[in-house]
């Protein structure tokens, strides 16, 4: 499921007889299997709160990470990670060492780039 959409009702305190009702989405956060890495790797890139180096919390939770942007669970957001990885191993470096995960960029990529690289397939 990608997401629900609930129905709430509130009702105006000055005029009972009025009901106002309100919709609000949840997202599921998932893998998003179907998420181009080069598009996840724009979002990344294109954050201007991100150095060469960024820690997996903030990719996950971060204001404008592409763990919100893009609604990925922190499995699938590794996934992610690792299947870019794997694709720019000339570029990208992923560790995990003493519990400490961190996504590095080998060189300064331009977020145009990457976009560019997709989108021309």
């Amino acid at each position: 499921m990608v997401g629900t959409i609930q129905k709430e009702e509130e009702s105006i305190v000055a005029d009972k007889t009025k009901k106002r009702t309100k919709q609000v989405l949840f997202l599921e956060n998932t893998d998003r299997e179907s998420l181009p890495i080069e598009i996840f790797l724009y979002s990344i890139l294109d954050n201007t709160g991100y150095g060469s180096s960024i820690s997996l919390p903030a990719l996950e939770n971060d204001f404008n990470s592409p763990g919100n942007i893009f609604a990925l669970s922190k499995t699938g957001l590794v996934t992610k990670i690792q299947e870019a990885q794997e694709k720019y191993p000339n570029e990208i470096i992923y560790t995990d060492h003493a519990g400490i995960k961190e996504l590095q960029f080998k060189r300064k990529i331009d977020p145009i780039e990457m976009l560019t690289s997709y989108y021309e397939k």
